[in-house]
């Protein structure tokens, strides 16, 4: 097991957080300007993904990676006991509270038209990766057949 104090594990939750920070920080100061409840409602949406995915990511130490791996097990605590991919769900939250935000801060149609496509095109990518790993992991592990059906996406 990797000593707490390893680089690796630095960036994989500074990187987040950071980001979280900046992007809440942005919204927040808009939101407080004029207080308007699609505003409210789309930082609500941004606030608990990002949250989610800090403690997902939390939850997965030295397992977490940008492409899938099989060789470390099966992780079935936490967050991990009900949703089997809870930083592919918090993170097309955040991307719904994101687009909302825009679509009411710029007002614009054709936007619109772009952010429903944007937000249409991550959510699939985001359900590919995860029947990606699923399908390596089916292989790798028998018991995952068994966690998969207890849990949800």
């Amino acid at each position: 097991m990797k000593a707490f104090n390893d680089w690796d594990w630095r960036i994989k939750i500074v990187g987040p957080i950071f980001y979280s920070l900046v992007i809440t920080t942005f919204f927040s100061y808009d939101f407080l300007s004029s207080m308007a409840w699609g505003k409210m409602v789309a930082l609500v949406l941004i606030i608990f993904g990002y949250s989610l995915m800090l403690i997902a990511r939390f939850q997965l130490k030295d397992r977490f990676a940008i492409k899938p791996r099989s060789e470390k097990g099966i992780i079935t605590c936490g967050i991990y006991r009900v949703v089997r991919h809870p930083i592919y769900i918090s993170s097309s939250i955040s991307a719904l509270g994101v687009c909302f935000y825009s679509s009411i801060l710029l007002n614009n149609f054709l936007l619109d038209i772009f952010l429903s496509f944007f937000l249409i095109a991550y959510v699939s990518m985001q359900i590919f990766r995860a029947k990606k790993e699923e399908k390596k992991m089916m292989e790798k592990y028998k018991e995952y057949a068994e966690y998969r059906q207890k849990t949800i996406f």
